[in-house]
């Protein structure tokens, strides 16, 4: 859906936040195309993930020698090093299956988000959310949902229902998934 028309314009910089073993960036680089690269930043206070994460990169490098993803593991959003100036590039964040925690301070993770969108630049920033349609798992979405507006974010999409995916074998079937999408425009403007 982000693609359809055309890809960006630049390397885009993804932000997975709760990445697990690294399937959201290797979905967008089908999404984009293996051809583009970008920069992968992914958060997950699970080592074990993040390790698991890095060998399928590594792995799905070996099998496709024109994927391009520089990767960037760390533990939570507040401590992700960063060492690019800021550049105009969009970013992508990616945040599934991580608002049932009821430990998650949806608000405090926004805001930790906001000062490492600032380290990564100023231009257009997409969320795409995803998550079981169970309304236990979508507990913290309206805290979530609240303050990406107060950060700047309109919401594009709210959809709970199906979407087509595919097994294995290569047949296609209905998946249950909740998932909202979210923009903000670059900041081309300077505050005062």
């Amino acid at each position: 859906m982000l693609f359809s028309d055309r890809p960006p314009s630049e390397a885009p910089v993804v932000v997975d936040l709760g990445c697990g073993p690294f399937t959201g960036g290797l979905a967008f680089a089908s999404a984009l195309g293996a051809a583009r690269g970008f920069d992968y930043i992914g958060v997950d206070r699970s080592a074990a993930m993040r390790r698991l994460g890095e060998r399928l990169a590594l792995t799905a490098e070996g099998l496709n020698a024109a994927l391009q993803i520089h990767r960037c593991w760390s533990s939570d959003v507040s401590s992700v090093s960063w060492g690019p100036p800021p550049a105009w590039r969009p970013v992508f964040v990616i945040v599934s299956y991580l608002l049932a925690s009821q430990t998650l301070d949806a608000r405090v993770l926004i805001e930790d988000l906001e000062e490492l969108i600032d380290k990564l630049g100023r231009g257009p920033v997409t969320v795409l959310y995803t998550n079981s349609i169970k309304p236990a798992a979508n507990r913290g979405f309206p805290n979530f949902k609240s303050a990406l507006h107060n950060a700047g974010f309109q919401m594009i999409a709210d959809n709970n229902g199906f979407v087509k995916a595919q097994r294995n074998t290569g047949t296609m079937y209905d998946r249950p998934l909740r998932y909202a999408l979210f923009h903000r425009a670059d900041r081309n403007t300077l505050q005062l």
